[in-house]
């Protein structure tokens, strides 16, 4: 069975790396070096969430929580999540040692006893217009134990002030006259951004979401996966842009992931430089080929940037920091990935 890679980075110092098969990676000195060990022995890794050097949480594909309290080399079980549909998680949040969230396609669960028992929750059930079941989660952030922002992959943007217990819509992403979005990012419960699902346009509210304004839409990009922003100025965002030849002419078909920075708010963008593979030097097409596949910022599934400057990528197999705000990349980590086959047989 498949893993989808993950990346949490605590501090610059201390992060962790889960790769594409299951095991767990782990540095305390920038990515100098690495220890590796597994996460659940009988079941494959789903998600993860770390809150301090030793304590952290993680859900496998069998549905079982595990905490673990020496910075993830031995695990301990704490329950197992029961439901009447299949449990995809795609995010996992604590935001103290007692109050945590697992977000998956259509519903939160949460827990405010560390993770010993969690309850679910739909974004959907309290909001007098909603959307369809198929409309699914794509992003999700807490601020706290209290405040919460998802938005779903047709654009519409939701909020909790009681944990995720309520969720009240913000925005109606089925309406035509409002922009879609994907990938959701507060540094306040009044101040955020959200970026277009379609279209590479980003959108900024100064009342926690009950409206919204349409900033620039950078011509290059076709799609916006990740937004982040430091201060009410200065922010970066992961999308992919039309990619081009040597000569600077746009490929059909062909699109290239893109780092862009922005000092005035979201009003303009300006492009680092395209997430080019470390090793080769190429614009990344096939993500198995070992290129770059997102930019690590916080509170992203593989997103970190410790600072404006300093920050970390990952593939399935590979993890990469920059110190210049993504203009250049060392290779810090490489994991032999077992076949198919083997994978199968553990």
């Amino acid at each position: 069975m498949p893993v989808t890679p993950q990346f949490r980075a605590l501090n610059e110092r201390t992060a962790w790396f889960l790769d594409g098969a299951g095991r767990l990676h782990r540095t305390e000195d920038g990515g100098l070096s690495w220890s590796s060990h597994g996460v659940s022995p009988k079941a494959w890794p789903s998600n993860m969430c770390f809150l301090s050097e030793t304590q952290g949480w993680e859900i496998d594909q069998s549905s079982h929580v595990l905490e673990t309290f020496d910075g993830g080399r031995t695990w301990q079980r704490l329950c197992a999540l029961r439901s009447d549909g299949l449990i995809t998680p795609h995010e996992m949040f604590f935001a103290d040692e007692e109050h945590g969230w697992i977000v998956t396609g259509l519903s939160v669960w949460r827990t405010v006893n560390g993770g010993r028992r969690w309850e679910e929750h739909s974004f959907e059930t309290n909001s007098v217009e909603t959307s369809p079941p198929e409309h699914e989660i794509s992003a999700c952030q807490f601020l706290d134990a209290d405040n919460g922002w998802l938005v779903t992959n047709e654009g519409s943007v939701y909020h909790t002030g009681d944990g995720g217990l309520t969720w009240e819509l913000r925005k109606d992403g089925s309406k035509k006259e409002e922009p879609s979005s994907n990938g959701i990012f507060f540094i306040n419960d009044k101040v955020g951004w959200a970026g277009d699902a379609l279209g590479g346009g980003v959108n900024h509210t100064n009342d926690g979401g009950r409206t919204w304004t349409q900033q620039a839409n950078p011509s290059t990009l076709h799609f916006i996966d990740t937004i982040f922003f430091f201060n009410e100025k200065d922010g970066l965002l992961v999308g992919a842009a039309s990619g081009q030849d040597a000569f600077g002419f746009t490929i059909d078909g062909v699109f290239d992931d893109v780092i862009m920075r922005t000092t005035d708010g979201g009003e303009t963008w300006a492009t680092q430089r395209p997430a080019l593979n470390p090793i080769s030097g190429e614009p990344p097409v096939d993500p198995d080929a070992g290129a770059l596949v997102t930019l690590v910022v916080p509170d992203g599934e593989n997103q970190k940037f410790i600072d404006s400057w300093q920050g970390w990528a990952a593939s399935d197999s590979d993890v990469y920091r920059t110190d210049d705000g993504g203009s250049s990349w060392r290779h810090v980590l490489h994991v032999d990935l077992p076949s198919q086959q083997q994978q199968e047989r553990r």
